[in-house]
């Protein structure tokens, strides 16, 4: 302490001074009174903080400040565990971050490798809270659902964002590992909770996906395609994910998703009026008619099926738009006296107390769809 106390009066390497007197407060803590452990917790936490601060603000902050301030801030969490201060690790863990940004902004060059030590940073304190989690869960509940390690690995995750540059990889890193994260998370929500950030990493991943393919070029007829077709994989991914939970909720989402789909890209075949527009539309109602038969899926049965209809009606337009006037009464007339029939023939049916063919075909059709999801 003394060394200290010599350091600051002196002037010389003055911001070590707090370090070195932390370090002898502490072994007075370790080799001392136990009595006097208690009032030591209450001088040293605080110290200990503005030691950091002072190492932080050191101008101009070198390689020989930040590898001290990695020595303060490790000494300090290992002492907070040690005295049961669980709580006040985010303390430091925060300042480490501070202190990483910093040292990279001033001694790194090269965004490439600034992502890479966050990334490293946020990989190591996921695997330390993974640690500490099995080991300190049932004395702390900060480390229910999460721990100050976790929380610092993801905003180091986050920290990647401001890094960015044209490469591929810089796009595509913070997401990626975002989502890794959250499924790191799943260990520690029970079980019938687990789907959180599960779902959670699924969102997360279109990010990086959108930077994929914002950075391949892709061809102008398959490009709304690949813009909106992965909400409906995202759907279909989340309610497999769900097993059955929250059912009519993600049933839904799931109608409104495959409408607003298919009115985009319906609005893109209208824009580009192309013939291979149209065989692609068409090829995904199919295969969304298809699919929602054989999983009874109603929502991609009947958008499937409207979807593919009005395919029909637009690609064939030239011709039945230039039909005279009287082809289209004729019509209407044929439909209007067909409607009358059948309902006379109905009631007939019904005065003879017999059920008709098509009645019996309905009521089989209403069973069979109520069956279906």
């Amino acid at each position: 302490m003394l060394l200290g106390l010599d350091l600051y009066h002196n002037g010389q390497l003055q911001e070590f001074a707090p370090l070195v007197i932390s370090i002898a407060v502490y072994c007075l803590w370790k080799f001392g009174r136990v009595s006097n452990q208690k009032h030591i917790n209450w001088f040293l936490i605080p110290w200990s903080s503005f030691g950091i601060l002072v190492l932080l603000f050191v101008y101009p902050f070198g390689i020989m400040h930040y590898a001290a301030l990695l020595l303060y801030i490790a000494a300090f969490i290992f002492y907070l565990f040690k005295s049961r201060f669980y709580y006040v690790a985010s303390i430091p863990l925060v300042f480490l971050l501070a202190g990483t940004l910093q040292f990279l902004m001033l001694h790194v060059a090269g965004s490439v490798l600034k992502q890479g030590i966050l990334a490293l940073f946020a990989v190591v304190l996921a695997l330390i809270g993974m640690g500490v989690y099995k080991k300190y869960k049932q004395k702390a509940a900060v480390f229910s659902y999460g721990d100050p390690f976790l929380i610092l690995a993801f905003l180091f995750v986050v920290s990647l964002y401001f890094f960015q540059d044209q490469t591929l990889l810089s796009q595509l890193a913070p997401g990626l590992l975002i989502s890794l994260l959250f499924v790191f998370l799943r260990s520690r929500f029970a079980s019938e909770q687990k789907w959180i950030p599960a779902v959670m990493a699924l969102v997360w991943l279109l990010q990086p996906y959108y930077s994929f393919i914002g950075f391949i070029q892709i061809p102008a007829v398959f490009l709304r395609e690949v813009q909106v077709l992965p909400f409906v994989l995202l759907v279909i991914l989340g309610k497999w994910t769900l097993k059955g939970r929250y059912q009519s909720h993600t049933n839904k989402l799931q109608w409104f998703i495959l409408i607003a789909v298919s009115f985009l890209l319906i609005e893109d075949g209208l824009q580009s009026s192309t013939v291979m527009d149209a065989i692609i539309l068409g090829s995904l109602s199919l295969i969304s008619i298809l699919a929602g038969f054989y999983f009874k899926m109603k929502a991609y049965f009947f958008i499937g099926s409207g979807v593919l209809l009005l395919n029909v009606l637009l690609q064939t337009r030239p011709y039945w738009g230039n039909m005279p006037w009287w082809a289209y009464l004729l019509l209407a007339g044929t439909a209007l006296i067909s409607v009358a029939s059948y309902h006379e023939w109905q009631k007939q049916q019904k005065s003879k107390g017999k059920e008709s063919i098509l009645i019996a075909f309905k009521n089989k059709l209403i069973r069979k769809l109520k069956e279906w999801d």
